[in-house]
């Protein structure tokens, strides 16, 4: 542990790093109440519930904001779907959201603002941009324009054409007329037939997703937040364009530290409500009890992505009646006892917040045991691996797509060998399937010139634009590590590039490559 606290990976650095001292201000964007809650949802706010506990139980004040999407279009159009009033709706289904995360044992946040609460707020910030040159008002809607930050995307680190096309997945609307750009993303959105609507300047309308997060947590938390998090698929477009508009209109950074729990598959795709493939709280909770949930929860990494089937149980239903039963019969420990639990707890908590570590210090400690412990565990422990295991797979045969097929990799050049590198550091589940294409070329290839590719996370101070020329077209401009360099003989193969666009995200491309030619004078 830090003399700051526990280290904590922070995913605009892709670092483990130190929490600034001081009182801790932290913003959790909270759900979009239109349907019921599912597990995702509950790792994402079970994992931050642990996060505010711990901190507090270090002596940490801590202003826990989690805040209310309660208009929105997906609110709007479950509404008129099931013809019922969009804040009915929105506040029936958060209620049932409360009430699944009471039963899992989380804290009430501090505050849960509501966006329907904060329009004179999020109005004065869209003036300000709009003063500022970095917005612009067209037909009473108003758009942050992107190519005003030259930083836009620093978080998701990716190409425009990759950002674009994940901003259109995540509801994008690229073809709307009023843009100037398909990336410009809305601040205030003129009112349309049917839906409710707030005065402004500018017309009468509703604020956008982003900007109601930016006004929200600068009320509560002020200008720099010490940890906003949420869950992985909220790093873009939606956090990367909060930090482009609320530090265009502070001129301060907006957050210091950056904070994502990961997927929760359910089969081949992460748990959504779009998708419909959900297994819900309260099913869980029925079928098991809270702890039991709580513990499979947090028997997982927070950075692990990892998949729950629809017909899967609880694997952590013995242990959590087996430390139950301990706590109720429990004496108090002697202080060796004492030191030597909680040591190893407190290091696995300090440790990027290792909850499947302190878990599993915590089911050793005497007290915990009985005779059929151990099998207990054992079988708790494998029931959860195999579930990351399947997500990490899923997610791999989504990468595969993107990668292409070993034949593919085939045709490479006679010239141009690839080979796989050694170091992939943090996030190696996301290349796994690269480096087995990679493998594959390299089939009876050895004696060819070798370019290494090198997957890492991009670190801050090491970034250079990568240009390519030939087969890669100029779109292709990832910002990446140090010494990248692609000759211009040297083709890469068009699933490789998908890949990093697509999905390797803020991995980076890093070499330790030379040309044929250069092989020659170097031999």
């Amino acid at each position: 542990m830090s003399a700051f606290g526990p280290l904590l990976y922070n995913s605009v650095t892709h670092k483990v790093e130190a929490l600034p001292g001081g009182d801790v201000g932290l913003y959790v964007c909270g759900v979009t109440p239109y349907d019921t809650s599912h597990l995702g949802h509950a790792f994402t706010y079970v994992v931050f519930d642990v996060l505010v506990r711990y901190l507090r139980f270090l002596g940490r004040r801590v202003t826990y904001v989690q805040n209310v999407t309660d208009i929105d279009d997906d609110v709007l159009l479950r509404a008129a779907k099931t013809d019922r009033d969009w804040k009915e709706l929105g506040d029936e289904e958060y209620a049932g959201f409360r009430q699944q995360m009471a039963r899992l044992g989380n804290l009430d946040p501090d505050v849960a603002p509501r966006a329907t609460e904060h329009i004179p707020e999020i109005q004065q910030i869209v003036e300000r941009l709009i003063e500022k040159g970095v917005a612009y008002e067209n037909e009473r809607s108003v758009y942050f324009e992107v190519k005003k930050d030259p930083k836009f995307g620093r978080l998701f680190n990716h190409s425009y054409d990759s950002m674009l096309q994940i901003a259109n997945e995540r509801g994008n609307f690229p073809a709307d007329p009023l843009k100037r750009d398909p990336l410009d993303f809305v601040l205030w959105q003129g009112q349309k037939d049917g839906e409710p609507a707030w005065d402004s300047p500018w017309g009468p309308g509703r604020p956008g997703w982003h900007i109601e997060c930016s006004a929200m947590a600068m009320k509560y938390l002020g200008e720099t937040i010490t940890v906003h998090g949420g869950g992985e698929d909220l790093v873009f477009p939606h956090h990367d364009a909060e930090i482009a508009q609320s530090e265009s209109y502070t001129g301060v950074l907006f957050v210091h530290h950056w904070l994502h729990a990961a997927m929760v598959y359910c089969g081949e795709h992460k748990m959504s409500k779009s998708l419909g493939n959900m297994v819900f709280v309260r099913d869980l909770i029925d079928d098991s009890s809270p702890d039991a949930v709580r513990l499979h929860l947090l028997s997982h990494h927070y950075r692990e992505p990892w998949d729950q089937p629809t017909d899967a149980g609880v694997p952590t239903i013995e242990l959590a009646a087996q430390l139950s039963r301990a706590l109720a019969d429990a004496s108090d420990p002697s202080d060796a006892e004492l030191e030597r639990y909680r040591g190893a707890f407190l290091d696995a908590m300090a440790n990027d917040l290792d909850t499947p570590a302190a878990i599993a210090g915590s089911s050793a400690c005497p007290a915990a045991k009985s005779p059929a412990q151990g099998e207990r565990r054992k079988r708790s422990v494998s029931a959860c691996s195999a579930s990351t295991s399947k997500a990490r797979r899923a997610s791999a045969r989504q990468q595969e797509r993107a990668v292409g097929s070993a034949s593919d990799w085939a045709n490479i050049d006679d010239g141009i060998a690839v080979k796989r590198a050694v170091d992939v550091r943090e996030d190696a589940r996301r290349v796994l399937v690269l480096h087995r294409r990679l493998d594959a070329a390299l089939v009876d290839r050895e004696h060819q010139p070798v370019i290494a590719v090198l997957c890492v996370v991009l670190r801050e101070s090491d970034r250079e634009r990568l240009t390519t020329v030939g087969a890669v077209d100029e779109t292709f401009a990832l910002e990446v590590g140090r010494n990248v360099r692609l000759g211009r003989s040297q083709r890469v193969p068009v699933g490789l590039r998908n890949a990093v666009v697509r999905d390797i995200g803020h991995q980076a491309l890093r070499s330790t490559t030379r040309s044929a030619a250069a092989r020659k004078r170097a031999a």
